[in-house]
């Protein structure tokens, strides 16, 4: 996935912000197995590390050095390489959605609707194809659970709001992902709605409304989903703009 310095300096004033000066800072950075790991090439065990000292840190600012490196490890973690498997690829997807530093909602994966065939076969059934298996969900309603939300297939991005009808667009038919705010509405993610927006292909009839999902892990969010998305197009030289 393409992380531009945009994006980067979009996480991480979205993780926490800039730590000031007169604050107590983590030095989670500089640990000797975290450097081993990284050494070796082990990023998801050192992102796991850097998101366990943070958490158990969480009455400090996250230094300069913490929060330049708890970027740069999501980045490898997600980096496309064709040489990785399904299996690997979505094993990186789970883990930058899963760490502690994002307050993370409840994301519904794969082994989930594994174990909830009723549910794995009426969610967006009229939309979803024929063979299609769900990877991701993410429950967007507050009030009417299942009602709408985002979801990813093996093949597809299905999504629905809270107004309209439900949307299908396949992997190879997504070339941009846009984050946009819409300042006509109030943010606040203890509500269901939100001015965060995740706008496709820079088409405003494709725009998923991004509510509950906490200020701090929009960019994560974005970054993960993109990689998944890329990982699983089918031709070789597309790639998704952010």
């Amino acid at each position: 996935m393409f992380f531009n310095k945009f994006c980067q300096y979009s996480l991480i004033i979205a993780l926490c912000g800039p730590p000031s000066s007169a604050a107590i800072t983590t030095n989670c950075h500089d640990t000797e197995s975290l450097k081993t790991f990284r050494e070796q090439g082990e990023y998801i065990k050192a992102l796991d590390e850097m998101d366990n000292c943070l958490a158990l840190a969480a009455d400090k600012q996250p230094s300069k050095n913490d929060l330049h490196l708890f970027v740069d490890l999501i980045k490898q973690v997600l980096t496309k390489d064709y040489s990785t498997s399904l299996e690997q690829a979505y094993h990186n997807f789970q883990s930058v959605l899963g760490i502690h530093l994002l307050n993370k909602p409840e994301f519904k994966f794969a082994h989930y609707f594994e174990s909830h065939p009723t549910e794995n076969t009426q969610l967006f059934s009229q939309i979803r194809e024929e063979g299609e298996k769900y990877y991701f969900y993410y429950d967007t309603g507050r009030f009417f659970s299942d009602s709408r939300g985002i979801a990813l297939t093996d093949k597809s991005l299905i999504w629905k709001n809270l107004i309209g009808k439900p949307h299908r667009l396949a992997f190879d038919d997504i070339q941009m992902l846009t984050l946009v705010y819409d300042s006509g509405y109030f943010l606040n993610k203890n509500l269901s709605w939100t001015g965060w927006k995740l706008r496709i292909n820079n088409n405003k009839n494709n725009e998923i409304r991004l509510s509950r999902l906490p200020v701090e892990a929009l960019m994560p969010f974005l970054s993960a989903m993109t990689y998944f998305i890329n990982f699983n197009q089918t031709t070789a030289d597309k790639g998704i703009m952010v």
